[in-house]
């Protein structure tokens, strides 16, 4: 028997929730990796005595923090565009177009994360560690699927 109108529907709702519920997936590994990253640097492990001290070292890991999270949120703006306007549920199709530039920006912003625990095990302080930990931690949750 063919399939009728209705199940073409059916199928696409489910390839819709899906997705959603993959793209959360993926988006809640990420966050819990901020965590582990902050169990790490707030733990007290650093690797001080072999890193060599390395007095411009920070400003030029800024520097690259705020490229990456300059690059975030363009890739994010850029990933919303296409359900911008639309206050229905998003199609399949749509979906399948945001949802890799939602891992783009989730992974530029997982590399401020990971910035930060670079400091730590360079034997930073923990306001240093913060001052990346947070707007990371953050941008992670400004981009919640």
């Amino acid at each position: 028997m063919a399939p009728g109108p209705c199940d073409t529907v059916e199928t696409t709702q489910t390839e819709i929730d899906r997705l959603k519920v993959q793209s959360k997936m993926l988006w809640g590994a990420l966050l819990m990796a901020h965590i582990l990253f902050a169990g790490v640097a707030l733990s007290g492990i650093t690797a001080s005595d072999v890193a060599p001290e390395v007095p411009f070292l920070i400003p030029v890991l800024a520097i690259f923090a705020m490229g990456s999270a300059a690059g975030s949120l363009f890739v994010w703006r850029l990933a919303r565009r296409p359900l911008a306007g639309f206050h229905a549920e998003p199609t399949a199709e749509q979906l399948r177009t945001v949802i890799p530039r939602y891992v783009v920006s989730w992974a530029l912003t997982e590399s401020i994360a990971a910035l930060a625990l670079v400091v730590t095990l360079l034997g930073h302080a923990h306001a240093t560690w913060a001052a990346f930990a947070v707007p990371a931690f953050l941008l992670m949750l400004v981009q919640r699927p």
